[in-house]
């Protein structure tokens, strides 16, 4: 419950600055963990050439701050939903862009059940 106010009550650059690097921050330090518990290996998951951090994590994160904050006084279930749309659908964005513009392929969920062209599928959206 929010306080008339409170740190929460405005969206401001500053605060969407900071959510843009932390999200780039942790999205590498939680896919790396992911993959090592995963499949017992280590991998860079980064995408910048100094410090461990990934712009897409970073975008993704001020996707769903900007997408899901409209909705923040909602049932939970509501905003449980509505985050995993928007993930799904910057995902399988981020995936055709990045194969029109660089012609490569970072991920394939060819093989998961509910998948969308194996580039989203509906496990990874709850996640």
């Amino acid at each position: 419950m929010q306080t008339e106010g409170s740190f929460a009550d405005e969206m401001n650059f500053y605060k969407l600055f900071w959510i843009f690097v932390i999200g780039c921050f942790l999205g590498v330090v939680i896919e790396t963990l992911w993959c090592l518990i995963r499949y017992r290996k280590l991998e860079s998951r980064k995408g910048l050439v100094w410090g461990p951090f990934n712009l897409v994590y970073g975008f993704g994160a001020l996707v769903m701050t900007r997408g899901l904050y409209p909705l923040r006084n909602n049932r939970d279930l509501f905003i449980f939903a509505a985050g995993a749309l928007l993930g799904g659908v910057f995902e399988y964005i981020c995936s055709v862009v990045q194969e029109k513009v660089t012609g490569t392929i970072s991920w394939d969920y060819r093989n998961f059940p509910l998948n969308l062209h194996g580039r989203i599928n509906l496990l990874y959206c709850f996640f």
